[in-house]
């Protein structure tokens, strides 16, 4: 603590008041700060180590100029987008939400999401941190005061891999474009607490947003393996720069496979990994 507490000089009043919220500096957070750190795992168990962590990334976030985000023009757009009900339209909004951001974005049609240059042409700062909690895959940093940030969990047990990174940062791409109010307060909290919709949202978010159907048409067109077979999809998903469960996901929805042929590629992946 005594290191953070030597790093304090010159943070404005209004962002250690979220930091530590005015308390002591033991207590993580107790007042309603203006921040919010979203995290993306469901199930959080966080140590007394990675709770430095956090605190150490908020210090890192904290921008004295208090310089408008980026990404405001962007969220005011989506700033009540509630969540529907309905599992099924929770993704029909996220499609709906990553298609009208690559159109507001102005992306290319052709070739992979470059999700790295995107936040950096919305000033997300990217950062990397080693937390103890292995199912947490990144952190998103917003509020008044603070830089957007991402920072991606080096130790997340599936992470390291280019594809499940660049899925985690689009993945908290929608947390700042959306969910900025979800969260009140700075909490460091254990146990099912995150709103397993807004984590479907951010998924399907993620999906649509690095593969939408233009994309995918370009890389089937660009395939030269044979259509539905396990090499077909690892083509399609090196093209894509995405996972191969994510891509043969996508490939489904947008009708390149019928029920029985996701179902024969499922199981036939889930063996090759066995093996």
């Amino acid at each position: 603590w005594r290191s953070i507490q030597e790093r304090l000089t010159g943070v404005p009043d209004r962002v250690l008041d979220a930091v530590l919220g005015g308390q002591e500096v033991d207590v993580a957070i107790t007042a309603a700060p203006t921040a919010a750190l979203m995290f993306g795992a469901v199930e959080p168990t966080l140590s007394d180590s990675d709770v430095h962590s956090l605190l150490e990334l908020l210090l890192e976030g904290a921008d004295p100029s208090d310089t408008a985000s980026q990404l405001a023009p962007l969220a005011q757009m989506q700033q009540d987008l509630a969540l529907p009900q309905d599992p099924d339209s929770v993704v029909d909004q996220a499609r709906e939400l990553a298609e009208d951001t690559i159109a507001a974005l102005g992306l290319p049609n052709e070739g992979p999401v470059d999700i790295e240059a995107v936040l950096g042409q919305l000033g997300v700062q990217l950062k990397t941190l080693e937390l103890e909690d292995r199912t947490l895959r990144a952190v998103a940093l917003c509020g008044n005061g603070l830089r957007d940030l991402v920072a991606l969990n080096q130790n997340y047990r599936w992470g390291g891999r280019p594809s499940v990174d660049r899925f985690s940062l689009a993945h908290e791409l929608c947390h700042l474009l959306v969910d900025r109010s979800a969260s009140r307060r700075v909490v460091v909290s254990s146990g099912r607490w995150a709103p397993r919709d807004l984590e479907r949202r951010a998924n399907a978010f993620a999906a649509y947003f690095l593969m939408p159907q233009s994309k995918v048409d370009q890389a089937v067109a660009a395939a030269e393996s044979t259509h539905a077979g396990v090499d077909w999809v690892v083509e399609i998903a090196r093209w894509l720069g995405t996972s191969v469960s994510a891509t043969l996901e996508q490939l489904f929805n947008f009708g390149y496979l019928d029920e029985y042929e996701i179902e024969a590629l499922r199981e036939e992946l889930h063996w090759s990994r066995m093996s």
